[in-house]
Parts: structure tokens; sequence; C-alpha cells
């Protein structure tokens, strides 16, 4: 389980340290965090309870800065006055409940001569106020008879001020209603608002009907509070100004993405609400994008993961821009964290080898018995990464089919046409020939054996992940070279990739070839195009010229 972001232990009780936002921290006295005790000592319901204190306090968050920076609404649409007209019933509904379930509330509210409520207008109740008694209310009786019938008068005086109000064509009431509603999704109403009076005047209307309905209820009908409607109206047409995770959940249904990305992207985003909270789109600046890279940067992570979280918002951006026109610009385009490669990949050693290759599982064909190793696969996958350099993906996916005679030498093709197999680009797609030292240990007698038993896979025993088929055996491998005394990062798996491009580089293979060879769209090739003319003698030759001095294996297949 990944830990949350700010849970602790103290004193045996979690806690959750939440940072706040810096353009809110002068609104919170000029705290930069704060804590707030989970009251468990079990990590697993610390985890959902600290889920759901952070949602909230990101939601405070939120409530503080829309009540600092309220954007002024430029146009009303259909579904802004549809959403504030039922805001308003449903309010009215609201109070009328709370007030029936509380006569201890309804008396206090009938003591009072006028109202400074938003949905009861200011009136004369006509029952004194001295009559009502609330310590002698029974907890259960509800209502008494007179309270009843003084709450029926109100919602009668009230709908009876809606009517004045409807034949007056008077909007003013109705338009602070309106702007205490809007003003609650930090939006503000102005008078000359392009739509004001027709949004009004829905809202007016909304207004009465619900007292009518109240009036309704004060004859003993059943009337249901109306829905609270979502910010978003039918049509999809956002009335609110829209937040990056609002282009966060656009962006991950687009196109398919695979669970990394999307989840790195989540990380990434996650950050940025802890560093900026939930900032509208349109009001995300180029100085608020310098602020968020010093921020990352000074994160206990690597400066590449800074990188990397800084480049995922900045994909958002770009989608919101380019791709669905939400904003007129990317604010953030050409900002940059340049970072320092902490481990740099690097070829095998000779000794490395030896110690790697001088295994019992090399020597003696000793399988090792863990199902992420995939039983032969342990075997030939090392070596085929020696002798190709191709990804330890790739050669997870290979079928017996993919592996075939064409003229005078055997060939390996990685591909992805195949239903379920998946490669990193399109230039991965690729024919490599087999080489001498592979067929020397018996490879293609064994793709042989495997096709005759009826496999599709030449690795039958080996389970793929949907994600990153090679996962499994990835894993196995650093297991197993850290078992021998390899405990060091590098040299891992993809290290074979640099030992082949090392040893085509000394035999002075043209690079456009070494790329075909190790699948590379980048770093000196120029595309896919140019594989298309790499002739099979110039592979054969390439591939010939992989060899490792000192290196002496012997056939045990």
């Amino acid at each position: 389980m990944a830990k949350l972001t700010g849970l602790h232990l103290r004193a045996g009780v979690y806690q959750l340290r939440i940072l706040i936002p810096q353009d809110l921290q002068a609104s919170y006295e000029g705290k930069t965090k704060i804590t707030r005790s989970l009251g468990t000592s079990d990590l697993r319901e610390a985890h959902v309870l600290g889920t759901q204190a952070r949602a909230n306090a990101l939601q405070g968050f939120e409530n503080k800065r829309r009540s600092l920076r309220p954007q002024v609404i430029s146009h009303i649409t259909a579904e802004m006055t549809e959403y504030v007209a039922t805001e308003i019933s449903r309010l009215v509904a609201l109070v009328d409940d709370v007030v029936r379930d509380n006569p201890e509330l309804a008396a206090e509210l009938l003591r009072a001569t006028s109202s400074s409520s938003l949905i009861i207008p200011t009136a004369n109740f006509p029952v004194s106020a001295a009559k009502f008694n609330s310590a002698h209310l029974s907890r259960f009786a509800g209502l008494s008879d007179e309270l009843a019938d003084a709450w029926a008068q109100n919602n009668k005086s009230s709908k009876e001020f809606a009517d004045r109000l409807m034949a007056k064509r008077d909007l003013t009431y109705i338009y602070e209603l309106a702007s205490g509603v809007t003003a609650t999704i930090g939006l503000t109403l102005q008078e000359d608002t392009p739509g004001i009076r027709d949004l009004l005047k829905v809202c007016l209307e909304a207004y009465r009907d619900a007292w009518i309905a109240m009036t309704r209820r004060d004859r003993g009908e059943t009337i249901p509070n109306p829905e609270k409607r979502p910010i978003t109206g039918g049509s999809g047409k956002p009335f609110e100004a829209q937040k990056l995770r609002e282009i966060f959940d656009r962006w991950r249904k687009a196109r398919p993405r695979s669970p990394d990305s999307v989840n790195a992207c989540l990380r990434a985003l996650s950050k940025f609400e802890e560093c900026l909270g939930s900032t509208p789109l349109k009001e995300l600046s180029r100085s608020q994008g310098d602020t968020f890279r010093a921020w990352i940067q000074e994160q206990p992570i690597t400066s590449k993961t800074a990188r990397d979280q800084f480049t995922w918002i900045k994909t958002l951006l770009k989608y919101a821009h380019r791709d669905i026109e939400v904003i007129d610009r990317n604010p953030w385009e050409g900002l940059e964290i340049s970072f320092k490669t902490t481990t740099m990949r690097r070829p095998w050693s000779p000794e490395e080898l030896t110690t790697l290759f001088s295994q019992p599982l090399f020597t003696d064909y000793q399988l090792p018995r863990t199902a992420k190793a995939g039983h032969d696969a342990a075997y030939w996958i090392p070596l085929l990464g020696l002798y190709t350099g191709a990804r330890i993906s790739e050669l997870a996916q290979l079928r017996s089919s993919n592996i075939f005679k064409a003229e005078e030498d055997f060939i390996i093709e990685i591909t992805d046409a195949s239903e379920g197999k998946k490669l990193k680009t399109a230039a991965s797609n690729r024919r490599i020939p087999v080489h001498p030292e592979l067929v020397r240990l018996g490879f293609i007698d064994y793709v042989a054996a495997v096709h005759a038993a009826g496999h599709v896979s030449i690795w039958p025993r080996l389970k793929l992940n949907a994600n990153k088929p090679g996962a499994g055996i990835s894993a196995w491998f650093g297991t197993f070279r850290k078992s021998i005394g390899l405990t060091e990062k590098n040299p891992d798996f993809h290290c074979f990739r640099h030992s082949v491009r090392t040893q085509m580089s000394r035999a002075g293979i043209d690079p456009k070839v070494q790329d075909h060879i190790t699948g590379h769209s980048t770093g000196g090739s120029v595309g896919v195009t140019v594989y298309q003319n790499v002739n099979q003698a110039d592979l054969v030759n390439a591939i010939a010229s992989i060899t490792y001095k000192g290196l002496n294996l012997r056939r045990t297949y």
C-alpha cells in the first residue's frame, strides 16, 4: 500500500498533515499546514479516513478561494438559469423541512418580527410570540397546533409576497437570492450581465412555486424536496470555471491510456492541487507556473521525478489548449525543469557478464521454479537481450510464428500486429537476424520444440502483465542478479541494449542500422521510413559484430 501523503503516526494515533496552498496561507493567519487527528492506530483505516479528510480539506480550500476571488459571470446559459432556480426552490423546501422537524427552531423564528434569511421575506407574523414557550414542547410531538398554524400563516404570507413581486415584475429581492446562490459556487452576478432579467424571471417563478408547494405541505400533502443539481448542466456546458481536475478526467477518457500513465498524471495533479489548489484554468498564470516549478523541486523527490510531474501538468494544459480549446493559450509553455540522471545506464562489464552467465541456470540449464521467471524464459530471454538489444517486454511477447527463416538467415520479428501485443513505439516493429551464437546454443531447436507442442507463445509458462508484458520476468531478473552479487542499480536488463550498441559502434556499424536493430526512433535515427531501406545483409553483418571477449557459453539445452 502506497503511503498517503502527509500521513504520520504520533503517540500511537495516525495524523494527517495537509499543506495549505501558498495563495491561501494569508487567509489562514500565515499557517503553512493544517493537521488532523484521524483517531485510529490502524494503517488501512487511517488511509480511508485520511483520504476523506484530504478531500474535505481541498474542498475547504476551494470554498475559501471562491470567496476571495469570485468569478464575474460573463454570460448566462440555460444550464445556469436552471441551476439557480432549482437551488432557490430547494433552499425554500429545506428551510421548511428544518422548521417542521425542530419545534424550538420554529418558535425562535416566529418570535422574530422580521427575518434576514435569504428565503423568508420580511413580514410581521400575526401570532404573538408570547404564546410560544419552547421549554414545554415535546421532543416527538412535532409542531404544536399554534406553531403549525403560525408557520402555515408564514408560508401563506411568503406566497402572497411572491405573488406581489410577480405582479409588479419586481426583481430586486430575487436578485439578492440569486446572487447568494451563485456566490456559493464562486460566481458573481452583475446587474448588467447579459440575460440577467430572463434568469431572474425564471428564479422568481421558481420562488413563488416553492411557496405554493409549502402551503400544500401545510394541508398535509407530501411534497418532496427538489434534488440538488450538479453545477454542470445536462448539455455538458459548464458555467463554473473549469479546473485542472476536470481536464484530467476528459484527458483520461479521450483515448486509451495505460494505468501507469493515468496514475503518474494523477500523482502530479495531486501535487499541483497541494501547491496551487483548484485554481480555475483561465486564472492560471505563468507566474503560478514558476511558483509550482520552484515548489515541486523543493519536495523530497529526485530532480527527474520533479521534472516528470511538472511535465504531466503541462501535458494537461496542452490538452486543454490544443485539443478541447478550453483556454486560449498554454500559460506554462516553455517553462522547464532540468534534471540530473542519478543512475546512468551503461553496458555490462566483462566481469559482470561472466558472473551472470556462470550461474547454474546457464551452465546446467537449472531453471528457476518461481512463476515470474517463466521457466525456459529465464534462460533464453537474458541471452536474447545480450545478442539483440531488444526490450524485455518485446522478448516476453514473442510467439513461435515470430521466429522464421528468410533466405539463409533465421529472423526474429518483433511486432504488435497480433492481438494483445504492445510495443513502445512504431519504430519498435522490426526484424532482427538471429545471432549465430543463439543458433549454436539451441534457440532455433527450442522454438521448433515449442511449436511442435502446439504452443502459441514461445514461453508457455511465462505470465504476461496486460500493461507491461515483461513486468514479471523483469522483477525476477532484478532479484536474481542481486542474489548473485550484482547488487548495484546497474547493470540491469535494459543495460543489455547499451552493451549491444557499444559492440556495434566499436565495429563501425552505421547508426541507422543500429537504430533498426534496437528499435530506436530517436537519438540519431531519422524515422521509420529509413528503416525500410536497411537491407538484410547489413543487419546480418551488424548482428555478427556483437561479440563479448572472454565470455564462453556452452550449449546446455
